[in-house]
């Protein structure tokens, strides 16, 4: 049973920094089975390899949840630079919802204000207290902070105001929001046939097959040892 593919590299870094296209190299696997005749079953490594089977995402299993526009509470707490020991935060609650309702790939909670010389931070919490994303860059006029696959739950917004750029005139935050997209469907890269070949105790070949076998899937090759490769012969 032999299998023979071209594999990329990685995109290769040059000195000066810049990337060139990934080096494709050869490779080959073979497995060998040695029988004593009659009727016989073989375990082998599936005809796609991993590198190609199902990569980057997961196939949705319902829409993504529409998005949530958070209302900014009443007054503007005071300036804070020591969050989390110092907890005074303007602190927004929301719910993201779970299969079959929705299936969230991503959660981004974004915010903004007026000017970058002022500094809020974003936290988002879940419902156990744990800060599961935050931005909190610094000039800018916004922040946005992104969960990927969030768990179903109860979640909190906390803003901590960081620095004013005018203490008298205090720019507070606006436009607090909370938006979902789908998982990205899985990749699924092109079936890798198998070539089986039959030889008899002298070395000649009675078989030959190319075989296609998925992940747990059983295939059935017939009389091989016996006919196929002496077919295929009289047909050329």
């Amino acid at each position: 049973m032999r299998k023979a593919f071209s594999t990329p590299t990685s995109r290769v870094i040059q000195p000066g920094g810049t990337t060139t296209d990934p080096i494709q190299w050869a490779d080959v696997i073979k497995s060998d089975l040695v029988s004593t005749g009659g009727k016989f079953s073989w375990a082998v490594n599936p005809s796609t390899r991993p590198y190609v089977a199902g990569r980057y995402g997961r196939d949705p299993q319902g829409p993504a949840q529409g998005k949530i526009t958070l209302a900014n509470p009443d007054g503007i707490p005071a300036t804070n630079t020591e969050f989390p020991d110092n907890p005074v935060a303007e602190r927004i609650p929301f719910r993201v919802e779970g299969t079959p309702t929705a299936d969230n790939g991503k959660m981004e909670v974004s915010v903004g204000w007026g000017t970058a010389g002022t500094d809020w931070d974003l936290y988002v919490f879940d419902s156990a207290g744990n800060v599961v994303a935050s931005s909190a860059s610094g000039g800018t006029n916004s922040e946005k902070a992104r969960l990927f696959d969030p768990p179903a739950g109860d979640y909190t917004a906390v803003l901590v105001n960081y620095s004013q750029a005018d203490p008298a005139k205090p720019d507070d935050w606006s436009n607090l929001t909370v938006e979902f997209s789908s998982p990205l469907p899985m990749t699924y890269g092109p079936k890798e046939p198998y070539t089986l070949t039959c030889s008899d105790s002298r070395g000649r070949l009675v078989g030959l097959a190319e075989i296609y076998v998925d992940r747990g899937q059983t295939a059935d090759v017939g009389d091989v040892c016996t006919r196929s490769a002496r077919t295929a012969k009289e047909r050329r």
